[in-house]
């Protein structure tokens, strides 16, 4: 597999081929809802910037094709088949950049939250934050512990109004970022939030009782399936929200030593794949070939030959 064919294979997987495939684009909520379920965990807007490694995007795949800036359009119909997603519990929401918006920047199938929730959760799910929590966090994860699904606003006014809405929404990005609370979208309504125990209880206890090695190396398969094959580096930028890129690299190195996933050449980089994990190759296209002309069959000219003069014979 030469890089145009890896180039290829991905394009095809992650729905980026409408320009020549028109059922490539994710246009209703069942083919979304498969999409994903073979996906696993995806990012919901391309990152090229943020994140510089191969890597699906929701909404790339419901736009059909690959966008550094995807239109508005394209947004607000991905959006609104996720947050069907979400209200059917097939799509988890994630925030684990951090940055202070209800818009999420990875989605991730129940299947999977475990794994996610193992390496970024809190292995105390149950109980309420501990650490070094600010208060007006823990306020919150109390105030939607006793109440349930709840609004920003309704938060803060149970909260105190002496509180700013600003103030609320970073407490709860905060809760959302450790996989802690979750967002419940509604059209036309403002967004709900809920602690994720009560929505995914099971995962969260699998999450607890599993090692954080096991879970990225499951991470770690997931992502090398979605990317067709990639290399460390590029593995470690897409997994480092989740953890520091250090233990990622030490995964990498122990998975590689017990052959539990493969290496190949492409070009001047070494790639990971998962082993059977490879599509079929995808043949080059051939570069066009010159057209003969009735030239090209002509004889060559015959140079005449031509006896070498005799030596002057001096006598």
């Amino acid at each position: 597999m030469n890089q145009q064919q890896l180039q290829i294979a991905r394009a095809a997987l992650w729905h980026q081929t409408a320009a020549t495939d028109s059922a490539s684009p994710l246009l209703t909520f069942d083919d979304a809802a498969r999409w994903l379920d073979d996906t696993g965990l995806c990012l919901f807007l391309p990152r090229h910037t943020q994140l510089p490694a191969p890597a699906p995007s929701f909404v790339e795949a419901c736009l059909g094709a690959t966008a550094v800036t995807p239109p508005p359009t394209a947004i607000a119909q991905a959006t609104e088949i996720v947050n069907r997603l979400i209200d059917e519990h097939r799509i988890i929401p994630l925030n684990l950049l951090g940055a202070v918006s209800e818009q999420p920047d990875f989605l991730v199938t129940p299947e999977v939250l475990p794994w996610a929730a193992a390496v970024r959760g809190d292995r105390q799910w149950k109980a309420a934050p501990g650490g070094r929590t600010a208060p007006i966090v823990l306020r919150t994860w109390e105030a939607l512990d006793r109440t349930g699904e709840m609004t920003s606003v309704a938060i803060r006014e149970a909260l105190g109004r002496e509180l700013t809405e600003a103030a609320v929404l970073r407490a709860l990005i905060e809760l959302w970022t450790n996989l802690r609370a979750m967002p419940i979208y509604a059209a036309g309504g403002p967004t709900r939030w809920t602690l994720l125990k009560n929505r995914y209880p099971a995962q969260l206890a699998t999450a607890a009782n599993t090692a954080q090695t096991t879970a990225l190396s499951a991470l770690l398969c997931i992502y090398l399936r979605s990317a067709v094959a990639a290399s460390a580096e590029e593995a470690e930028i897409f997994l480092s929200p989740l953890t520091a890129r250090s233990r990622i690299r030490e995964v990498i190195h122990g998975m590689t030593a017990a052959r539990q996933i493969g290496t190949m050449s492409v070009g001047s980089q070494t790639l990971l794949f998962v082993e059977g994990s490879l599509p079929e190759t995808v043949p080059a296209p051939e570069p066009e070939k010159p057209i003969a002309t009735p030239a090209a069959f002509a004889p060559a000219p015959r140079i005449p030959f031509r006896k070498a003069p005799r030596p002057t014979r001096w006598e």
